[in-house]
């Protein structure tokens, strides 16, 4: 079972008291989006399963988690083969592809993977801030400002933007 927070796990606990507490938390990703700060991965008990069909995480969800384990070249690999399996290529994807090639010292191609990324999402304040940072390293502050304030516009609460913009943030 895959979980998101906020507020999934408060569902399932409505829906199946006690499941989660029953299972095995496999492993859990940080996210920053504008409604989730987190994904966890439960195994189920055998008696909670009724016969289902092993789950098998996705190219995607491998990506971030090779991603999140520092094996970029691995993340990227499984990307690829998200497009190749029909997956599409939706601004989360990007923003991976991004992340990696920073990694691996290709800003430019990040800059690029987040732009696109900014087009199809213009409303995520999450994307808007990393780009922003990477504008930020490329020596382009006044630019990463004004991303940073579209972004906090979007969500006034997220800490991180005003401390960009209040230059606490490098």
């Amino acid at each position: 079972v895959v979980v998101a927070t906020p507020g999934e796990p408060e569902l399932l606990e409505a829906w199946w008291p006690g499941l989660l507490a029953r299972s095995q938390r496999v492993r859990s990703w940080p996210l920053r989006t504008r409604h989730v700060r987190e994904v966890s991965l439960y195994r189920l008990p055998p008696e909670a399963a009724c016969g289902t069909v092993a789950y098998r995480p996705t190219p995607f969800e491998r990506a971030m988690e090779a991603a999140a384990e520092g094996r970029c070249p691995d993340a990227l690999a499984l990307c690829a083969e998200h497009r190749e399996a029909g997956g599409g290529v939706p601004p989360d994807l990007l923003s991976l592809e991004a992340r990696c090639h920073y990694a691996l010292g290709d800003p430019e191609r990040a800059r690029v993977l987040l732009e696109q990324a900014v087009r199809q999402r213009p409303d995520d304040p999450v994307i808007l801030f990393n780009l922003g940072m990477l504008l930020l390293r490329s020596g382009r502050p006044e630019e990463a400002r004004s991303l940073w304030r579209r972004a906090l516009a979007l969500d006034p609460w997220d800490t991180d933007l005003a401390r960009a913009l209040a230059g606490d943030l490098r």
